[in-house]
């Protein structure tokens, strides 16, 4: 489960936590849910969420996002290009 999505989804800012009883009600559903159907619990989540989403009851946990890798190879992408154009004019 994306936990931007879930925010958004509940009209909150995409955060990858939020304090709001909504939120943590909706996580504890889903881990519900999840347990009923025998079906594994997972949520992206920062490496400081990790211990705590471990403890709700997540048993597949992302730590990490998907945001920074494609910054990072856009950065170098666009960096690529820019030397490119340098050098051809």
């Amino acid at each position: 489960m994306g936990p931007a999505n879930l925010s958004l989804t509940l009209g909150l800012p995409p955060l990858m936590d939020h304090a709001d009883p909504k939120f943590q009600d909706a996580l504890a559903t889903m881990i519900a849910a999840c347990k009923r159907h025998g079906v594994v619990a997972g949520i992206q989540a920062s490496v400081a969420l990790t211990e705590t989403r471990a403890k709700q009851g997540f048993q597949m946990i992302t730590d990490s996002y998907d945001q920074a890798p494609v910054v990072a190879a856009l950065r170098a992408d666009l960096a690529t290009s820019r030397k490119a154009l340098t050098t051809a004019i």
